[in-house]
């Protein structure tokens, strides 16, 4: 699905709210973090050597008779170019994102909070793109646009099989963001802590995020 940025209208409008702040903060993350490992596949992708078209066709009938899943030959038999654009399309959304949204201080921290999501907890690109999903649902539903029947239905993922969006249960969805928000908080701590330390003071054992 279409990555969506948020109406800054209803960011102002929903900052009023503790738990639509929270919701705001992890939309902002998840959508740095589907850019982050869009970049990273798209640089491994360009290293690999190319199929050949005869070898595209054995891995897609492996696919559809192992798994179910159809693939045309043709997606997996690669364009450079192509990849370079999308490759400098995602760093630039990335950035523009960045310089938009953070500063100085919050750099350091959204940067350790991708790796250790892509390289420690190996954070597939499809969890993060259904929780953005479930956020913008779950924000509109905070304004008032849809009732929660609606936010219900929005809640979805996609099954790789058919490529198609299907609902979830919103259980799932909560347990992603706890998770994540937890992992951000630590990483929040960590660095302001090294920054007590440069500072000659004692480190800290919390941290409290201004998200007003």
């Amino acid at each position: 699905m279409e990555k969506e940025n948020i109406d800054p209208k209803l960011v102002l409008a929903l900052m009023e709210r503790e738990i639509c702040r929270r919701a705001l903060l992890m939309h902002l993350l998840m959508l740095g973090y589907e850019h982050f490992v869009s970049i990273d596949m798209l640089k491994r992708s360009m290293k690999t050597r190319k199929f050949t078209y005869e070898e595209a066709e054995r891995l897609a009938d492996t696919l559809e008779r192992h798994m179910g899943i159809k693939v045309a030959p043709e997606k997996f038999i690669r364009d450079e170019n192509e990849d370079a654009n999308k490759l400098l399309d995602h760093y630039m959304e990335l950035e523009q994102m960045r310089d938009k949204q953070l500063g100085d201080t919050m750099r350091p921290i959204h940067d350790g909070f991708n790796r250790y999501l892509h390289h420690n907890l190996h954070v597939d690109v499809t969890h993060a793109t259904r929780l953005r999903i479930a956020l913008e649902a779950f924000l509109t539903f905070a304004m008032g646009d849809i009732d929660w029947q609606e936010m219900r239905r929005n809640i979805l993922d996609v099954d790789l099989r058919t490529m198609k969006a299907v609902p979830i249960d919103s259980v799932a969805v909560r347990h992603d963001f706890l998770r994540f928000e937890t992992v951000y908080h630590e990483i929040c701590l960590k660095c302001a802590n090294r920054e007590r330390k440069r500072r000659g003071e004692p480190p800290g054992d919390n941290f409290q995020i201004n998200i007003s």
